[in-house]
């Protein structure tokens, strides 16, 4: 795991959390990353945090090439070329560049690490798979942890209970990150999964207690983020969106191995953390 302190920062600001643009694969609209990147642009004081699978990397030697289909961006050089063109004007407010299953078969294979190339190029930090952040004010005080990870598996609620379904989604997902036993992260996130998930920390919970005579009810207010153990229940824990449709436009005559695999139609966006006096007060999904 790789570890960085990010020094100087206001104590109001927002953050892009972003995974799985793909690029390379037909059925990504890349004017959607555009999108995404004037978002980052225009948005004062905005960081952008990425977690990986940002080529689409298939190559003849995968089972999954069709050189009918993969005609455009055609190397994986071309690929990472077009990720950091695409990047490039908000190269300054880019935290972190991170690898994901995409970057690390052609690692494997190739002996060819893309993830890096793309944040060397950027002249930002590379994350590798998983990565922690510790934000700094400009006093140096630590305000909050923040942890990363490409991932794996899918967090997918099994219930014919749409209630139920999301529920369970964010069970699964919550329980992954606490397998880790990653304690001081006020914010654990993953991609991978081309999914849209967010669970909320417990804040402003009613409680009662007593003064030795009478019984008092009054709110208990979150704890701090900003030490070695923080409570489960007190914590983000989100996964994002991808920028790959799962079918092919009609009349295209392409059959994407998402399609192949009946993945579910993968939601399209990004996610936006606001942090507010050093503290992380809201995740919100950003649909494109």
């Amino acid at each position: 795991m790789e570890i960085f302190t990010i020094p100087n920062i206001s104590r109001d600001f927002k953050l892009v959390i972003n995974s799985d643009n793909h690029v390379g694969s037909p059925d990504v609209n890349e004017e959607k990353i555009k999108e995404m990147v004037a978002y980052v642009q225009r948005t004062p004081h905005c960081g952008f945090v990425n977690i990986g699978d940002n080529i689409e990397a298939i190559t003849p030697k995968d089972k999954r090439h069709n050189p009918e289909l993969y005609t455009r961006y055609l190397t994986v050089r071309d690929q990472v070329e077009r990720v950091v063109e695409l990047f490039t004007p908000i190269k300054k407010q880019i935290v972190v560049i991170g690898q994901g299953n995409h970057e690390n078969n052609i690692a494997i294979k190739y002996v060819m690490t893309a993830g890096s190339d793309i944040a060397k190029a950027l002249g930002t930090r590379y994350g590798a798979w998983c990565y922690k952040l510790g934000f700094l004010d400009a006093k140096g005080q630590l305000m909050f942890k923040m942890y990363c990870t490409h991932g794996n598996n899918c967090a997918r609620g099994q219930s014919d209970n749409y209630i139920r379904q999301i529920a369970n989604e964010k069970v699964s997902l919550k329980n992954k990150f606490l397998r880790q036993k990653i304690d001081d992260a006020a914010i654990c996130c993953m991609g991978h999964i081309h999914k849209m998930i967010i669970v909320s920390p417990r804040d402003n919970e009613l409680s009662t207690y007593d003064d030795g005579v009478k019984i008092h009810q009054g709110y208990r207010y979150s704890p701090p983020i900003n030490v070695p153990h923080i409570h489960p229940d007190y914590r983000w824990y989100c996964s994002t969106g991808s920028m790959m449709k799962t079918y092919a436009e009609s009349g295209s005559g392409r059959i994407p191995y998402g399609e192949v695999a009946m993945y579910e139609p993968a939601e399209l966006g990004f996610l936006v953390v606001t942090i507010q006096d050093g503290k992380p007060v809201d995740i919100e999904k950003v649909i494109l």
